[in-house]
């Protein structure tokens, strides 16, 4: 089917009963291979020694009272608690009221230690259902049902998200503020969250128009230093990040906690254009805007022929240029790297799959970008606009690490209220690596390595009368950093023992 017609077509309901589906996957026929396999080999287990634990000496029970898999949550939880994430939720989020056994401020939190768990779906929540760390820390019975989960989710609004994100911000601003006037770097990206079904706005994006998916987009501002996200939106997946970027810009600096000064701007080329540069210089703002390589940038660049050597396999250069309908010179910085399939030997006898390039500049791949700082070198600036690739770092783990592309319904201002339950999480976790990891080896590592080190050790839970005990396995070697987050958290208290 032509991708045109597949876009025109309108997006109908299915009618089919409940019943036909449920019997769909049964129609098909299995094939005759499959039938005619043989069985794989199966050894024989029984004749092992006896101290060698095998499914024929192991009896497996589900019996065993206050064993948690997050034996680090209650940490994480107390980090939150410390910082105010329920007052903020409490003093901005507002919902009306019903008769229910969970608050939403406490649905909220919930939300957030699902995420920081690592539950990307919210039917995954019956995992921490009868948990007996989570709720005790949250001062809970116990977790709220999935269904609960999805009814809070779904009940946001565009108002109420709206609201979520003044809570985001009132906590950004809370745990990012300098103590004195301080100039940031603004690094902005978009990416994409493919979607399966019949979604509000979502759209053919530029990305999946060919495979026939609809998707999001999601633009990010991060600052530039430390990582932390300074504003987000979710958009139909055919959104421009072009024409959507300044009044994207206006918000993100208007977001920014008190004292920080917008110093930088950094993108890819994605948001390159003329008005966008034009609408940072009437701001002020130095910026390094990505360029797409145009074939006149490179001619201008092989003209001067000034390239300087960076590194063994890059050169760069730089010079002015002023692009049509715009009358303002400004700087390009052009690096060049050697394209391997057109320049690596072949040391195998094998024909190359292309031809040998025959100019000079086809040899090599090119890259750009667009400048109004002119007192720096173009060296200076490169590494600059290079180093802007840890932020992608960011995005990628708040979609492997966060879940940030398991978007959970079919409703655009609940899927808009997840993702910034997704980064409100991711934050909180860069404050808590921030904060209570500082000095251990820990704080660089990522969301992966901070669950399996930290949040999902195993844990047996004790309680009596006086106070509650967390047994992790013997020996484990995240002992030191528990304490230590410890040791923070509670300031010098006393701790019972």
């Amino acid at each position: 089917m032509s991708k045109w017609l597949r876009k025109a077509r309108p997006l109908t309901g299915d009618i089919r009963s409940a019943e036909r589906y449920d019997q769909a996957w049964r129609a098909e026929p299995v094939p005759a291979w499959t039938q005619a396999q043989p069985p794989l080999p199966v050894g024989d287990l029984a004749p092992q020694s006896p101290g060698t634990a095998t499914p024929c000496n192991t009896e497996i029970v589900a019996d065993a009272k206050g064993l948690t898999a997050y034996g680090g949550m209650s940490l994480f939880i107390a980090f939150t608690q410390t910082l105010g994430l329920s007052q903020m939720l409490e003093r901005f989020v507002h919902f009306p009221k019903r008769q229910s056994t969970y608050a939403p401020t406490q649905l909220g939190e919930c939300v957030v230690d699902a995420i920081a768990c690592g539950i990307t779906r919210i039917e995954n929540t019956l995992l921490l259902k009868d948990d007996p760390l989570l709720p005790a820390a949250r001062g809970l019975c116990r977790y709220p049902d999935h269904a609960t989960v999805h009814r809070y989710i779904t009940g946001f609004t565009s108002e109420t998200v709206e609201q979520l994100h003044q809570a985001s911000n009132a906590l950004l601003r809370k745990a990012a503020r300098p103590r004195k006037p301080t100039r940031v770097t603004l690094d902005f990206d978009a990416t994409d969250a493919v979607v399966y079904g019949q979604q509000e706005q979502a759209a053919f994006g530029h990305k999946n128009s060919r495979d026939g998916h609809r998707e999001y987009s999601i633009e990010a501002c991060f600052l530039g230093g430390s990582r932390d996200l300074v504003h987000h939106q979710l958009r139909a997946g055919n959104a421009s990040s072009v024409r959507e970027f300044p009044a994207f810009l206006r918000e993100a600096v208007q977001r920014l906690p008190e004292g920080m000064v917008p110093a930088l701007v950094r993108t890819d080329a994605g948001y390159f254009s003329q008005d966008n540069l034009a609408v940072l210089d009437e701001m002020g703002v130095s910026f390094l805007v990505g360029c797409p390589p145009y074939r006149f940038l490179i001619e201008q660049a092989y003209a001067l022929d000034n390239w300087q050597r960076i590194s063994p396999d890059e050169e760069i250069t730089s010079f002015d240029w002023a692009f049509q309908r715009d009358d303002t010179v400004r700087r390009v910085i052009m690096a060049r790297h050697p394209d391997p399939k057109k320049t690596r030997p072949g040391n195998d006898g094998q024909l190359p799959l292309l031809p040998e390039a025959t100019d000079e500049r086809d040899r090599y791949k090119h890259f750009a970008c667009v400048s109004n700082i002119g007192n720096k070198s173009a060296n200076v600036l490169w590494q600059t606009c290079a180093a802007r690739s840890s932020m992608e770092n960011a995005i990628k783990e708040s979609k492997l690490g966060f879940g940030l592309q398991a978007l959970p319904s079919s409703r655009f201002a609940a899927n808009q209220a997840y993702v910034a339950f997704v980064f409100l999480t991711y934050n909180l976790m860069n404050w808590f690596k921030r904060f209570a990891f500082a000095g251990h080896a820990m704080m660089q590592r990522q969301m992966k390595a901070i669950r399996q080190w930290v949040l999902c050790v195993p844990a047996l839970v004790e309680h009596d009368a006086t106070r509650w005990r967390i047994h992790l396995p013997e020996g484990h070697p995240s002992l030191v950093l528990f304490r230590q987050i410890q040791d923070y958290l509670t300031k010098g208290a006393v701790i019972a023992t």
